[in-house]
């Protein structure tokens, strides 16, 4: 494994190298994970791929420069800018995109502004493949953002809309379970607040990210947990159908969690 550091205009991105392979692929990790998480899946796949896992901002040592505004969202051509370039600095022409979770988004959103660089995708219970009504309340108005920002100053007022929910049948207790995780400490909610507010432009339009798919013919794998009540594997299923791709998705025993080592020794591998 190496650790570097990429420079863009705005932003010092960190990145990790895995494996060996001809292939290169750009990988981006979940909510509050690290590019690390990539080790054991590049150690499925690193004789054919080269893994450049990327830290997302505000995590590991990426971050914005302090020229960069941190309260204004990453938009998809600073995402097309940063991608771009380091492609062009490591003298790539083509590249498979991977994302897991929060990570999906940033794949998903890469196929729809820069296709012709797209050689594969790799999703890992993404997010992205299908718009949260809440999270895009939450993030894209001024009211949502104000209710969001309280909320996650106030972590009594977490507990108990979790509480109040779960008893309403509203949330799954494995939903709360991973809400509690997640935002457990004043760290890990200012976390939140940052990457959710930043991240909220890379929304993937999906009409256009499934019609490049069918006419360039990309293929997508997709693997999905069975008891994952995050990221439901019903959308990874009817989006596979969507594009024609059925036999490239993989519903796993799992949860959420799709990148351990438990996961990878046993996982099943599509490409050809």
């Amino acid at each position: 494994m190496n650790r570097n550091l990429f420079t863009t205009k705005h932003a010092k991105l960190e990145y990790h190298i895995y494996g060996s392979g001809k292939k290169p692929m750009l990988a981006f990790h979940g909510f509050g994970r690290h590019a690390s998480d990539f080790k054991p899946f590049a150690s499925k796949v690193g004789t054919d791929y080269t893994v450049y896992a990327f830290n997302l901002i505000h995590h590991g040592n990426s971050s914005f420069k302090q020229s960069r505004n941190d309260s204004a969202p990453i938009t998809k051509k600073e995402l097309a800018t940063a991608v771009e370039s380091f492609i062009n600095e490591l003298n790539l022409s083509k590249i498979s995109v991977c994302g897991y979770s929060l990570g999906g988004k940033i794949a998903l959103s890469s196929v729809e502004i820069m296709s012709h660089v797209i050689d594969e995708v790799w999703l890992f219970a993404p997010d992205g493949v299908k718009v949260n009504f809440w999270y895009n309340l939450a993030t894209n108005s001024i009211l949502g953002r104000k209710t969001y920002r309280y909320l996650l100053e106030s972590p009594h007022a977490i507990q108990n809309l979790m509480n109040f929910s779960t008893k309403l049948r509203l949330v799954h207790p494995r939903l709360k379970k991973f809400a509690e995780h997640n935002l457990g400490s004043d760290r890990q909610r200012e976390l939140a607040k940052t990457v959710w507010l930043t991240y909220r432009k890379l929304n993937p339009n999906m009409d256009e990210v499934k019609n490049t798919i069918i006419e360039k013919g990309i293929p997508v794998y997709q693997y999905y947990g069975k008891y994952d009540r995050v990221i439901p594997p019903d959308i990874g299923r009817e989006f596979s159908k969507s594009i024609g791709q059925s036999q490239n998705f993989i519903e796993l025993e799992k949860g959420h969690a799709l990148l351990g080592e438990d996961v990878m020794s046993d996982l099943p591998i599509l490409y050809k």
